[in-house]
């Protein structure tokens, strides 16, 4: 009787996806939120980031649309309210309708880049010895700027106590979660700037102290990190520029709108 051996199981594991648990922590304040609004850019498990697969974009779908009918229905119990007030709500409870088939179908398309910006950033980071300290001022500011989103939905429960009109400030922070998670991109990237100017300034002051073959080693791993951080701005540019312009677009409207009823 013949023993036939299990067939062996290959898998390749893609090294470059793995996160550092100092980058991740740099990276929760902004996921949970996303998560909040259903705007989750990428998926990270076991420490590797990935994309999305396509049932977690049904879900955010539905998700998102459950929200917004929420509003639609329920928003007659602001009708008491001052007028301004009330237009104030309205707008931006009304507004994400405009953009949200935009940016829903362009997390999509884009949710490969999501990662890829992840990815270099960190891999600058790599490179430039991008220190605890660093990271962890990072991690702060990122949840300060959650705590800005959630601050007024805290208001609208504690000040209206309604708690439509707080869902509605958890409206507007769905408009403007992405333009704020940019921001957080973009901090990152000028952050990793700094200490690469910083590393090189002092490299250069020690360049004489080193062998010519560790000299060349040493700024060529400082000229890679630059080209990481240049790749990680272009990816960037890529991904916001369309919510930094329709960001524009709804806040010049909005206000010019505003200013018609203040002058009637």
């Amino acid at each position: 009787m013949q023993v036939t051996s299990p067939p062996q199981l290959t898998f390749s594991l893609q090294t470059d996806n793995y996160l550092d648990q100092s980058f991740q922590r740099v990276l929760f304040p902004f996921r949970c939120l996303q998560h909040a609004l259903f705007q989750s850019r990428f998926s990270i498990k076991h420490n590797f980031i990935k994309p999305h697969n396509r049932s977690y974009y049904i879900f955010s779908f539905f998700g998102t649309l459950c929200l917004f009918f929420y509003i639609y229905y329920f928003s007659v119990v602001i009708k008491n309210i001052d007028s301004t007030i009330e237009f104030f709500f309205k707008t931006n409870s009304y507004l994400p309708f405009i953009p949200f088939l935009i940016f829903y179908v362009l997390n999509i398309i884009q949710r490969n880049d999501h990662v890829k910006l992840v990815i270099t950033i960190q891999k600058s980071f790599r490179l430039i010895k991008f220190n605890c300290k660093q990271y962890k001022e990072c991690a702060l500011w990122n949840w300060f700027g959650v705590f800005c989103h959630l601050f007024w939905v805290i208001f609208g429960l504690l000040f209206f106590q309604e708690i439509v009109l707080a869902i509605m400030f958890y409206v507007v922070a769905f408009h403007d979660v992405s333009l704020t998670y940019g921001i957080s991109m973009i901090f990152l990237i000028k952050n990793g700037m700094v200490a690469w100017i910083a590393e090189v300034e002092y490299q250069c002051g020690n360049c004489l102290e080193l062998e010519d073959r560790k000299r060349c080693e040493v700024f060529k791993k400082l000229f890679v990190a630059y080209e990481e951080l240049m790749e990680a701005y272009v990816i960037f540019k890529r991904l916001f520029k369309i919510s930094v312009s329709n960001f524009s677009s709804s806040v010049s409207l909005t206000s010019l709108y505003h200013k018609d009823i203040v002058c009637d």
